[in-house]
């Protein structure tokens, strides 16, 4: 089948006086061996955005930009919900406005019953103060009346003692009573403040100038499928999606380093090596042709299929120029140039045939073909190089002549 088509291929350049024998005009010319391999357009230097360190096991994608939109540093791009984590930072936040309020009436009790000790102190100071005066005339006073007013004055020094010890203790109950609470504020602000900061995280911003794609993740549709939710195609992003802790959810690539990847099987990616040159056509933008050479070569290889063993190994190729219209997730068509001859004389390989342990080919020489020895070169599945035996300015037979229109045999390099 292959034969069939190489024939009606080359067709036009051939001629012949026989009905029955294809010929094919021999000029020198480059010979090119392409591989030709499908892969995806992305950004060589991806800046990727993963769901925030959240407390929280179910958050959702409240809003996010449209994939492909171009934004500014700053600019918002995606906002998350957590109905837990904003239920945590309600709870606590009314938790902290009642430990602030009952702050402010544990130190207004205290002072009041600090006034309250101290306008005691006051009025037995004062008292004291009297039964001192009185003491003057103590002398003149009969010894029971003395006795009297000494008692009243130990008394009062008493008192005094004990309202001084009694200050004294409320003043420490009081501080020890504000320190309580006043912990109990800090600890109620540390987590208010930790689930405003959890709440802040939600609201996702872009760190770069760029154009948002949505990350392509695996976690994704596992998430989505196993949640109860309908998966997306690829397991995109799209409002309304559960993700995960850590999980990628937009890049923000760099337009300006742009590379292909091509995922190759392992008989092509034996022949492919780096620096090789690479002729990229985007899909879906017609027209647009660009260039680039093979970067890198994976080491392992994957298996794509559960059901087969056949490995694909991932090539990835540069691109030179870029244009525009070149976006990460574009499917584009490589031509990777394996080998390039260039001004040789190129055969097709079905025109050569073997006799004994020599390779020839058949001439035309006026009305007859003559068996000529040649040496060959680098061969692909349709065409050979001849490096001797030729001079790539004759007209031979794609397929065998019949006898009778065969000549003795001769080698050309001989003549």
């Amino acid at each position: 089948m292959l034969s069939f088509i190489v024939i009606l291929i080359i067709l036009p350049a051939c001629k012949s006086k026989h009905s029955s024998i294809v010929t094919y005009d021999l000029e020198p010319r480059d010979l090119v061996e392409k591989i030709y391999e499908t892969g995806t357009l992305e950004s060589a230097n991806n800046f990727v955005i993963i769901t925030p360190a959240l407390s929280s096991s179910d958050v959702k994608v409240a809003d996010v930009v449209d994939e492909g939109s171009y934004v500014k540093k700053g600019d918002t791009i995606c906002i998350l919900e957590a109905s837990d984590i904003l239920g945590y930072f309600d709870t606590y936040s009314e938790k902290l406005e009642s430990v602030k309020a009952n702050l402010v009436k544990q130190e207004a009790d205290n002072a009041y019953n600090i006034s309250i000790l101290r306008d005691q102190v006051e009025k037995n100071t004062a008292q004291m103060s009297i039964s001192q005066l009185d003491s003057i005339q103590i002398k003149f006073a009969p010894p029971i009346k003395q006795r009297i007013m000494e008692l009243e004055l130990e008394k009062a020094r008493v008192v005094e003692r004990k309202l001084n010890k009694k200050l004294q203790a409320q003043a420490k109950i009081n501080e020890q009573t504000v320190r309580q609470l006043q912990a109990q504020v800090i600890q109620s602000e540390q987590l208010v403040q930790r689930f405003q900061d959890q709440l802040d995280l939600l609201i996702i911003t872009a760190p770069k100038d760029g154009m948002v794609v949505y990350s392509n993740s695996p976690m994704m549709m596992m998430i989505m499928m196993g949640g109860g939710g309908s998966g997306t195609s690829g397991g995109k992003l799209k409002v309304g999606s559960s993700v995960g802790r850590r999980m990628p959810l937009i890049d923000l690539p760099d337009l300006n380093d742009m590379q292909v990847q091509l995922m190759v099987l392992e008989g092509n990616y034996k022949r492919i090596e780096k620096g090789q040159k690479v002729i990229i056509r985007p899909e879906a933008v017609e027209g647009v042709i660009t260039t680039g050479v093979v970067k890198n070569k994976a080491m392992v290889g994957k298996i794509t299929n559960r059901d087969s063993k056949i490995k694909s190994y991932e090539v990835i190729v540069t691109v030179d120029s870029l244009d525009n219209l070149l976006l990460p997730g574009l499917s584009a068509n490589c031509e990777i140039v394996i080998n390039h001859v260039q001004d040789t004389i190129v055969v097709p390989t079905m025109a050569i045939y073997q006799r004994d342990s020599s390779k020839i080919v058949y001439v035309l020489h006026g009305e007859l073909f003559t068996p000529v020895i040649i040496e060959t070169g680098l061969s692909n599945s349709t065409e050979t190089i001849v490096t001797s035996g030729l001079t790539g300015h004759e007209t031979i037979a794609l397929i065998e002549p019949p006898m009778n229109y065969i000549e003795k045999q001769k080698n050309t390099t001989d003549e």
